[in-house]
Parts: structure tokens; sequence; C-alpha cells
């Protein structure tokens, strides 16, 4: 697991997919950096786990959205957890800004239902 006091969040590989954990005190340019630093990576899978409200405005998702899929996270598959109502909804915002530009992302509140989601869009992926 790759954890620093300095960076607010966590990244854990389990089976070839990304847990990604965002902590208090996240900010848009930290994720921006975390979608520069994956960009290249060859695992497509991830899971983001979001468990503080985050408050944005439209357009920093709307940027945040662009942003990635200029750093080429098109061929990735992300869930993202949002348990609470407000980053919920605006998860809910990225995503349908995601499938518009033909990404599959999927929002949901609990964990278990984002990895079992994820798990299945792998099998579907592979063929098994």
């Amino acid at each position: 697991m790759i954890q620093t006091e300095a960076v607010p969040y966590t990244v854990e590989c389990v089976d070839d997919m990304w847990f990604i954990e965002l902590r208090d005190g996240i900010t848009v340019e930290t994720v921006k950096q975390m979608i520069v630093d994956m960009a290249d990576a060859e695992i497509r899978y991830r899971l983001w786990l979001i468990p503080t409200p985050i408050d944005l405005a439209v357009d920093l998702v709307q940027g945040l959205s662009m942003f990635s899929n200029s750093q080429g996270f098109r061929s990735q598959v992300c869930a993202v957890v949002c348990p609470h109502d407000l980053t919920f909804g605006i998860g809910r915002m990225f995503e349908n800004l995601a499938e518009a530009d033909g990404r599959r992302v999927r929002v949901f509140r609990e964990r278990d239902d984002a990895f079992a989601w994820l798990k299945s869009a792998r099998q579907k992926d592979e063929g098994t």
C-alpha cells in the first residue's frame, strides 16, 4: 500500500485492481496530479473511495472530467464510492460526463457494490 502523510490519499493494488482512498484535505490539484501519475499504469480497473464530503463546483467537475479524458483514462474502468449525499451527487455528475466521453464510470454508495460491479466489468472484458 502506498501511503504518505504529505499526500491525502492511499493506493492499494489487489488482484490487478487499484483501490484509491481519498482523505481529508484532497484538492483538485492533488486529484489532477494523481490522474497524471496513474495515466500510464497498466492497471485498468480502479475503485475510488471518497469517504468525506467534497464540495466541487460544476465547472471543476467538468474540468476534471475533461482533464482525465485528456490523460488517457478513456480505457479505464472506474467505480467510485461516495457514501455522502453531496459527494454522491457530484460523483453522478462526473459519471454522466464520463459516459458522454465513452468512459466506463459508475458511482455507488457502498464499497461492496462498487467492487462487485468492477469485478463483473473485468470478467466481461476478459470473457470469463
